[in-house]
């Protein structure tokens, strides 16, 4: 009650410029700060952060698909790298009253059956 919702496509995080989907994540989680207490909810999370596989490669989904498969070796594995390290360490600062959420459409065998991703900070 009282939180402030920031709704955010995951997709639409994705910039073919260096720097640029960091910046986008950070400004996000700068706003959350400002609205707290804020719930992010990031749909179509698998397009910034995507799943590995047994192979460690990259998810299936056709954004990351486009921007490489996330094992690095390639600058759009690098870039998949950057952009998945800068959402860890965002969420990872938080602020107390804020939440994160996230959403894919992949099946996965995660504890999450609906294939959701949550942290709540109290």
């Amino acid at each position: 009650a009282g939180a402030t919702l920031l709704v955010v496509n995951g997709p639409d995080t994705i910039s073919e410029f260096y720097g640029e989907s960091e910046a986008g994540l950070t400004g996000i989680f700068a706003a959350a700060t400002v609205l707290s207490p804020s719930v992010v909810f990031i749909d179509e999370i698998d397009a910034i952060a995507p799943s590995r596989d047994a192979h460690g490669h990259g998810g299936a989904s056709s954004h990351t698909a486009a921007a490489g498969d996330g094992s690095g070796g390639s600058a759009a594995g690098e870039a998949a790298a950057r952009v998945l390290t800068q959402l860890l360490t965002l969420m990872d600062g938080l602020h107390s009253s804020s939440s994160m959420g996230g959403s894919s459409n992949r099946h996965s065998s995660s504890s999450s059956p609906s294939g959701q991703v949550h942290k709540r900070q109290h």
